[in-house]
């Protein structure tokens, strides 16, 4: 399977495209993760021809131009397009700083900086984002520091599902 060129050809019906994941899911109904299996492609080896791979890499250089991506991120990014998702891996595990690779201390400073963000009326979603980490991260951080985790909880506001069910329920319904 040539990913070099203009274009790569669909295993199953042999058409030419500049990436064959889309295809392969809407026009054969089978998931990527199916279609590497059936014809033995490794996770790392890239489903998209190199014009497309060089274009995503150029669209990634624009964003970071722009300021809309960190550089770290944006390396990672730009990694997977170029090499597949194995080569992002490999590349965190070659100096790249990952976030849940932090020491214990800065972990536990970052977090409480997001309690402190969200103490000041920040959503915890944008707190962990202006401290330089997602929602899914300091949600597993958190489980590191229950002290800290109890802290965020006491802080948390409640939604607006949760306001509409208290409202419900306060009014006899």
């Amino acid at each position: 399977m040539g990913t070099e060129g203009d274009g790569i050809d669909c295993m199953i019906c042999g058409e030419r495209f500049r990436s064959v994941g889309h295809h392969v899911t809407k026009k054969h109904h089978m998931p990527v993760r199916e279609y590497r299996e059936r014809f033995g492609i490794r996770p790392g080896v890239p489903l998209s021809c190199q014009e497309t791979r060089a274009a995503f890499a150029a669209a990634i250089h624009r964003t970071i131009d722009a300021g809309a991506l960190e550089a770290h991120y944006a390396h990672n990014a730009e990694r997977a397009v170029i090499g597949g998702k194995a080569a992002a891996i490999k590349a965190n595990r070659k100096g790249i700083p990952r976030r849940n690779r932090l020491p214990v201390a800065e972990r536990l400073r970052t977090v409480r900086k997001v309690i402190a963000l969200v103490a000041e009326g920040s959503t915890i979603i944008g707190a962990a984002r202006e401290a330089g980490i997602g929602r899914s991260c300091l949600h597993e951080w958190l489980k590191d520091f229950p002290a800290e985790r109890e802290q965020l909880s006491a802080l948390r506001k409640p939604g607006p599902i949760a306001k509409s069910v208290e409202a419900i329920s306060t009014a006899g319904y």
